[in-house]
């Protein structure tokens, strides 16, 4: 059981991290968390390259939360562009064949940005469904590529790292 000390501790590092190289980031046994902290905190605008991994770690963590469904039905839907591109030029394959399969359940294949829009159109797709829903399927996938997914946030951190000023 945790103390309300060590509770406390643990907040204040979330908050207020120390500042950290990317090597040492990278390095730890838990490099995204401990990248992602330090963007979370920065009080300083993101680059392009930490934005791509602060939305797509936070797309990450809301599907590992609530799957796909709740991630589409959120703020955090509005991220899927920055996600898109991330998954298409950082992660395997079978990553980036679920985020094009999540694309195509939109008309058009475009996720809308807006959470009004988007919204109303996977109330349309609920209203479609009977037994099988694609989010669920999609989702159960994307859990079993976690890992991949993470490596991919991995490989990004490493080959732009000069474009990470916050972990220097």
């Amino acid at each position: 059981m945790v103390t309300k000390r060590e509770f406390e501790a643990q907040l204040r590092y979330l908050e207020n991290p120390p500042e950290m190289s990317m090597e040492d980031a990278l390095n730890s046994e838990q490099p995204v968390f401990e990248i992602s902290i330090r963007l979370a905190a920065s009080d300083v605008e993101l680059t392009e390259y930490e934005n791509m991994f602060f939305e797509a770690d936070c797309f990450l963590a809301d599907t590992l939360n609530g799957g796909l469904i709740q991630t589409m039905c959120n703020r955090t839907g509005e991220y899927t562009d920055s996600v898109h591109h991330f998954v298409s030029t950082y992660c395997d394959a079978d990553v980036s064949q679920i985020f094009s399969e999540l694309k195509a359940l939109f008309p058009g294949g475009v996720i809308p940005l807006n959470l009004v829009e988007r919204n109303d159109v996977i109330d349309t797709l609920s209203d479609d469904l009977d037994e099988f829903d694609p989010f669920d399927e999609l989702t159960l996938r994307f859990y079993e590529l976690e890992s991949k997914f993470k490596e991919g946030l991995i490989k990004l951190a490493t080959e732009k790292s000069k474009y990470f000023p916050t972990l220097r």
